[in-house]
């Protein structure tokens, strides 16, 4: 058996892991909606031909000597398993809810579940889970589309076979370059920084149940969005990081002071191509300053997020470590994910649902969702319900709508002339 060392991306989940046992925290869930073209049989194949070409899938963590690491399992065919929901909604729902929120981890087991489903309308559904410690959201489409190109046409010649150890690989050469060195001296430098000195009331809870409110965004408002990003050069994430700044600064959000962003981290074309786990959240710290004009929380949230990501693939917890730094280093997570679905996803009329999940590991988990296949962002709160009540996360997501339209209307003017729910 070939062993792996865990990714940089792996070790935080697995982290996160350990610390949160038997809970939901690293789960994706989601169920495929795929109408009444297709029988049990031909589903079940293309599930196992993406297991078989992603190998991601068949990874496996297993401890020795309390040292982690990975393999990767044999391949085995594999009859996934029927349920029948047919007229049944109450149980399907209640299925679908416990089924996300089971705790899958386990060593030397696999880290992931595929069910097929004949759900209440009739129709066929795929429903799977799977630990963050394998896959990630751009993860999630890839094996969307392939499953989908696969159990439409059988044609997969195209899609080049990559294994997610070649990204392990790679990662090792980086620990041993000059590229690592420069990284640590931008990640010590900045985790000096006061804000990680100061002692603040602790947010982070020993059992960290959450809720969702999710907001459709209207196209209209969407497109407001997008004009603005591509006028001033900025991306989605940007623009709602720098609004949360202004909101920190204002003091209009409270219990919110750290604030980062999630990064893909998918270096070279090789891995925009291959499954796995990639994602890193990585703090973004800027000091205060509530004088800044609009246009100003832009430019240095730009400038700000574009050495995050010249610097990303640095392990920064082990800093953290050392540094003495109690707690987790962010309170508010934001994260904008585009799934770009294929051709036969959209004419099959094909749909996805993200399920949710009643764990998270900071008090705020802010998802900025862009479908090929939707018109209008879809907007996820996640938040820690011992944290925050749904109404202060309801007027949060006022004052960013405020704040959307201010500085897509008026971006030279003082965050002093905005007022706030």
């Amino acid at each position: 058996m070939n062993t792996h060392p865990l990714s940089i991306a792996q070790t935080k989940f697995l982290k996160n892991e350990i610390i949160n046992e038997n809970s939901s925290i690293n789960n994706i869930a989601g169920l495929l909606k795929l109408g009444t073209k297709f029988n049990y049989d031909q589903v079940n194949q293309a599930v196992n031909q993406l297991v078989f070409n992603h190998d991601s899938h068949r990874i496996q963590i297993t401890i020795k000597n309390e040292e982690h690491s990975q393999y990767i399992k044999e391949y085995e065919e594999t009859a996934y398993p029927f349920l029948d929901f047919y007229q049944d909604q109450v149980n399907f729902d209640t299925w679908l809810n416990e089924q996300a929120n089971i705790n899958i981890f386990a060593y030397d087991e696999n880290l992931y579940k595929f069910y097929i489903l004949k759900m209440p309308n009739g129709h066929l559904g795929l429903f799977t889970i799977q630990n963050h410690i394998i896959a990630d959201g751009w993860s999630m489409a890839l094996s969307i589309n392939y499953f989908i190109t696969y159990l439409t046409n059988g044609d997969i010649e195209a899609i080049s076979n990559l294994s997610f150890i070649d990204n392990i690989k790679d990662e090792e050469k980086y620990l041993e370059s000059k590229k690592f060195e420069k990284d640590e001296l931008y990640w010590r430098n900045k985790l000096k920084h006061d804000k990680f000195q100061t002692k603040f009331e602790k947010l982070h809870l020993e059992h960290p149940f959450c809720k969702r409110h999710t907001i459709k965004l209207d196209p209209i408002l969407t497109e407001r969005i997008n004009y603005f990003c591509l006028n001033n050069e900025v991306s989605v994430s940007n623009l709602f990081a720098s609004i949360m700044f202004a909101l920190i600064d204002k003091k209009a959000v409270n219990k919110i002071n750290k604030l980062g962003l999630l990064i893909h981290n998918r270096i070279n074309k090789n891995d925009k191509f291959t499954t796995g786990n990639y994602t890193k959240p990585l703090p973004l710290i800027l000091d205060s300053n509530r004088d800044l004009l609009l246009n100003e929380y832009i430019k240095k949230v730009k400038r700000e997020s574009f050495n995050v990501l010249k610097h990303r693939r640095y392990p920064i917890d082990n800093l953290v470590t050392e540094l003495n730094i109690n707690g987790n280093i962010l309170d508010c997570l934001i994260s904008f994910q585009t799934a770009s679905y294929s051709p036969a996803f959209i004419e099959n009329e094909f749909s996805e649902r993200k399920l949710e999940i009643d764990a998270i590991g900071i008090p705020l988990i802010i998802q900025i969702f862009s479908k090929n296949n939707e018109e209008g962002y879809l907007l996820h709160y996640d938040y820690q319900d011992e944290v925050f009540s749904s109404e202060e996360i309801n007027e949060l997501h006022g004052n960013i709508l405020n704040m959307v339209n201010e500085f897509a209307e008026n971006p030279n003017q003082s965050l002093d002339k905005i007022h706030f729910v």
